[in-house]
């Protein structure tokens, strides 16, 4: 008579979903913008030993993370999560020091169980590109500055040196 061998227990499936948001897809360079990473775990099984990856881009420079649960290292880019029950979220704020776009993309690296939720999601910023044209006339005010197409009123523009017509 052979040995009895008990059947394996089934690992619950979990549905662990990420998404992210950008605060302002379009910042200037210098600007800070946050980013929300949210996890949504739809199962009602636990997700156990959660980790996401989230590095920033180069054109970003990491300011703070503020995390729902657990811990999150700006050098590695790992959130640790750890039980994510029904939810959990990450904000990290970062300063915007590239007029280049950015797209960052956070990841689900770890779950026990088997996942059947998406695993990565992304978001994009693109910062505003002045078109800036700069003129020199002689006249009694010096130089006058033209701008074709301003994102958003400068300090010029408050200070009145757009497209002031020269009066010589």
């Amino acid at each position: 008579m052979g040995a009895v061998v008990a059947p394996r227990a089934a690992q619950a499936q979990v549905d662990l979903s990420i998404t992210k948001m950008v605060s302002d897809a379009t910042p200037n360079v210098g600007d800070t913008i946050t980013f929300t990473i949210a996890l949504t775990n739809s199962s009602g099984n636990p997700a156990t030993n959660v980790t996401v990856q989230h590095l920033l881009p180069a054109g970003l420079a990491f300011v703070s993370a503020t995390p729902s649960q657990g811990t999150y290292n700006n050098i590695s880019g790992v959130w640790t999560v750890g039980t994510v029950n029904s939810a959990a979220q990450l904000l990290i704020q970062a300063t915007v020091v590239s007029p280049t776009a950015q797209t960052n993309t956070a990841s689900i690296s770890h779950v026990d169980q088997s996942n059947t939720g998406n695993t990565s999601a992304s978001a994009t910023e693109t910062p505003q590109q002045a078109d800036l044209q700069l003129t020199k006339t002689v006249c009694g005010s010096g130089v006058i500055a033209r701008s074709r197409e301003p994102p958003r009123p400068t300090s010029w523009q408050r200070a009145g040196l757009i497209s002031r017509p020269c009066t010589c």
